[in-house]
């Protein structure tokens, strides 16, 4: 049995046609007209009805957008965004673009035209936030959880501060998206760390966090922890709206939502677990999915991971099929020093001073949780076959060999195939 997959090498996998196969992904969705839906949302403000109508020629707008590890797309949406504000008297040297990448690196210039549009680049300034510049952070108090809040210090220069973003599935805020682009999208170090310390924790304690996060019409304190503190962090930052899309798996907007940072996001919520989930019956012994779209290094990649382990059983085994162009996680090369780890152990080197990276021991804590259950190898040629081993993974460079291998270790008889694993999340019937 031939499996079409997402990417370019490997374009398809090939399973035994004695084994019952199941393929989990995403119905079709023709996408609408993208500038019939982004003036629909923003003629329809959720939660914030007399928005535009409050705007004053003196007011000063930053925008804050997403990076290229997301697939938003910004250089559509700006072009037609930016004018319902000059309409209302905004001048353009008082509109300017800040790129929220929480840890992420700093993306080029040629990077930058292409997430923005050319058009945009040359006309607004465009700042890059980097989360471990102190000189350009402001501390402005706590949370009502106890979050240290620092902040990119440019956000006090603005009267209105919009979030232009995505929402997709995440492994510890439930849902990307809304107040996410302000914690960690432009905060410090010392506020990532703590959330996503707090991340870690509650995915201890609960299990995987991955669409834990208040929906349409569910009033009162969010059930994610870190979704909580991260909204509290964006909220007292002053973020004043947000225009979120939810895309199909070609990446084409299908659904947009713009308003109140919290109402607006809720309800883009409810979209996407309609759009984003698919239904399973039950668990397997073994999983191949693909990272797709989120691939750009393991950092990302993992994100699929820890969709796919929800169709796994117990003892069973996930093939990650993953290109990781920029390899295992750059940014944090701690992981690759200590691997993946429990919560218990990074916990302990963190209290001894080893580990400062809170960011990095919440991604080896969450993955390291998984893979304490199940096994996972990775078809990539991205990552050394050295470096999976010393993490805990395995690795292979042709999907043909892991599947091989996988079957023999695991003797599965049925097989789920997760097709775009880094935005689909299967709701198998014990977890509904």
């Amino acid at each position: 049995m031939r499996i079409k997959l997402h990417y370019e090498d490997p374009a398809f996998i090939e399973l035994p046609e004695d084994k019952e196969v199941h393929v989990y992904e995403l119905p079709p969705v023709v996408a609408p007209d993208a500038a019939g839906l982004i003036r629909q949302a923003l003629e329809n403000p959720i939660g914030l009805p007399d928005f535009f109508a409050g705007i004053k020629p003196s007011d000063r707008l930053l925008l804050l957008c997403d990076d290229l590890t997301r697939q938003t797309r910004a250089d559509l949406i700006l072009p037609l965004l930016i004018p319902y504000f000059k309409e209302r008297g905004i001048r353009d040297e008082n509109i300017k673009i800040m790129i929220a990448y929480g840890t992420h690196r700093a993306m080029t210039k040629e990077e930058k035209v292409e997430k923005l549009g050319r058009e945009i680049v040359d006309h607004y300034e465009v700042l890059d936030h980097d989360y471990h510049d102190k000189s350009s952070l402001r501390y402005i108090g706590k949370t009502p959880g106890g979050v240290d809040i620092e902040i990119n210090k440019h956000l006090e220069e603005f009267s209105i501060i919009l979030a232009v973003g995505q929402i997709s599935p995440h492994p510890l805020a439930g849902w990307g998206g809304g107040c996410k682009m302000v914690m960690p999208g432009v905060s410090s170090k010392l506020t990532a760390d703590q959330i996503h310390w707090l991340g870690a924790k509650a995915t201890d304690e609960l299990g995987n966090l991955v669409c834990l996060t208040a929906g349409p019409g569910e009033e009162g304190e969010d059930p994610n922890p870190m979704r909580r503190e991260l909204e509290a962090v964006g909220m007292e930052a002053g973020l004043t709206a947000i225009f979120n899309v939810i895309q199909n798996t070609a990446g084409e907007m299908i659904a947009a939502v713009f308003g109140h940072p919290i109402a607006a996001f809720r309800q883009g919520v409810g979209i996407a677990r309609e759009r984003l989930c698919v239904k399973a019956s039950r668990q397997y012994d073994l999983v191949i999915a693909e990272s797709y779209p989120t691939d750009i290094s393991f950092w990302q990649a993992n994100k699929a991971l820890r969709n796919a382990e929800l169709l796994c059983r117990e003892g069973g085994m996930v093939v990650l099929i993953t290109p990781c162009p920029e390899g295992f996680v750059p940014d944090h090369p701690i992981i690759e020093e200590y691997g993946y780890i429990s919560f218990a152990k990074a916990d302990g080197l963190i209290r001894e001073g080893v580990i400062d990276d809170y960011v990095a021991a919440g991604n080896m804590t969450t993955v390291g949780k998984i893979l304490s259950a199940k096994s996972c190898v990775l078809v990539t040629k991205g990552i050394k076959k050295e470096t999976c081993l010393n993490v805990g993974l395995g690795h292979e460079e042709e999907p043909a060999a892991a599947i091989a291998k996988a079957l023999d270790k695991t003797k599965a008889q049925q097989i789920a195939v997760l097709l775009c694993g880094g935005e689909t999340v299967p709701r198998v019937a014990k977890m509904e």
